[in-house]
Order: structure tokens, then sequence, then C-alpha cells
């Protein structure tokens, strides 16, 4: 203990110990009935419904974004190398597989879900 009052190390031992008291209490007191566990599983169920879809969004956005990413890097080596008529064959086989409208796509079905209404 210090001149002062108590020292800062004892005010954290004491702080650590309520916290330790309290948790410990409310876990003892964690009686619930099979009603409120059902409730509390359903709001897990309700929260978490969503995910594999978002994973799914998620992973498709980014083998697009790797895609166009990809396409750009060897169109820009194609420069790099003079080989313009290969930098227009790569933006017509990207044109025919529509990877623009892809790219759109996927970004649209993974950012604009969170504006979605309930």
């Amino acid at each position: 203990m210090s001149f002062f009052g108590k020292s800062s190390i004892d005010k954290a031992i004491d702080v650590v110990g309520d916290v330790a008291k309290s948790g410990m209490g409310m876990w003892n007191n964690a009686d619930f009935t099979s009603q409120e566990k059902a409730d509390h599983l359903l709001k897990l169920l309700e929260a978490t419904k969503s995910q594999g879809t978002s994973i799914s969004r998620r992973d498709l956005l980014w083998f697009i974004i790797a895609l166009h990413g990809f396409s750009f890097v060897v169109a820009v080596i194609y420069v790099a190398f003079d080989s313009m008529d290969k930098v227009t064959n790569l933006v017509s086989v990207m044109d025919a597989w529509k990877l623009g409208w892809a790219f759109v796509a996927a970004v649209s079905f993974y950012y604009l879900t969170q504006f979605k209404g309930k």
C-alpha cells in the first residue's frame, strides 16, 4: 500500500476479484427453463441462418476479383512486351465470358444485400 492509498496494482487486483465474483455468481444463477433455452437457440439460429450464403457470396466475389486481377496483370505483361494483338484477344475473351457483368453482379449480390428489407 502506498502513502496516498492503494497502488494501481492493488486496485487492479481488486477489480479482477470483483469481476470474477460477479461472473461466477451469474454462472451459478444461470438455471434456464426449457422454454428459455429454446428461445435462445431460436435466436442463435436466426442470427446464423444466412451465414452460409454470405460465405458463398464472399468466395464468389473474391474469385471474380482474382480473375479480373489476373487478366489485368496478363494484359500489362503483354503491353510491356509490345503484344497488343494478344491484349485485343484477351479483351475479346473477357467480353465473350461477360466478366464485366459477372463482376458487377458479384459486387451487387455481396454488398447490396445489406440494404434489403427484413
